[in-house]
């Protein structure tokens, strides 16, 4: 009976934890861990669940070496997949591919610009993103540029964004289209200095957070 017990406790905590997965990704970068780490923390406890409970499961078949190790390899199976499709992870999602800017835009700002396109749903899901960096760097500033200066749009992005986060129409959609080169949403941190460098979708992930928070706390 207390094996029984053991393994539904497990399953059910393994359980919470899926369902819980963003908060505790969240709650780990508030507690100061980086961005990186605090990705991985919910799924490094997701997997010693389940080899955990899959270890309980194979003690209802002592005696059978061989129907122990079906179990055991069909829980990490299972059970792994249910959490891998309730939080896939990505291409891009650990990323820091940035490439410096020989030539920039006068609509990319000092601190971090987002450049975004009216109806973009990839663009809409980083508002989560940017929520996130002004909420624990407070000190860096935080612009999105919209390309096509859709005041409907516009207005979306206020209402979505926390306050301190400006919203503003691209000055001139030409120049700043050709620095983006086709990819939406694209990111550029310029600093004090003038340096500027730009991350496309894919390369903007949490190496690339983790490094925007190292240029914020150095200043």
């Amino acid at each position: 009976m207390k094996l029984i017990w053991n393994s539904i406790g497990a399953l059910l905590i393994f359980g919470a934890i899926v369902l819980q997965h963003t908060r505790i990704e969240e709650l780990s970068i508030g507690l100061g861990l980086s961005w990186t780490f605090s990705k991985m923390i919910p799924y490094v406890l997701e997997f010693i669940l389940v080899v955990y409970s899959g270890a309980l499961l194979t003690q209802f078949f002592k005696g059978n070496r061989m129907r122990q190790k079906l179990i055991m390899i069909a829980s990490i199976f299972i059970f792994s997949g249910i959490a891998f499709a309730i939080h896939p992870i990505y291409e891009g999602d650990f990323a820091h591919e940035a490439e410096e800017l020989v030539a920039t835009s006068d609509d990319i700002k000092t601190g971090l610009t987002m450049v975004a396109l009216p109806g973009c749903p990839y663009c809409l899901e980083r508002i989560a993103t940017l929520n996130a960096l002004h909420e624990e760097l407070g000190n860096l500033p935080i612009t999105v540029v919209m390309l096509e200066g859709d005041t409907l749009a516009m207005h979306d992005y206020v209402q979505r964004l926390k306050p301190g986060i400006t919203v503003v129409p691209a000055q001139n959609s030409t120049i700043l289209g050709g620095v983006v080169e086709g990819s939406y949403p694209s990111f550029f941190f310029k600093n004090e200095g003038g340096f500027a460098y730009r991350w496309n979708q894919v390369g903007f992930g949490t190496g690339a957070l983790d490094w925007l928070a190292e240029q914020s706390n150095s200043h």
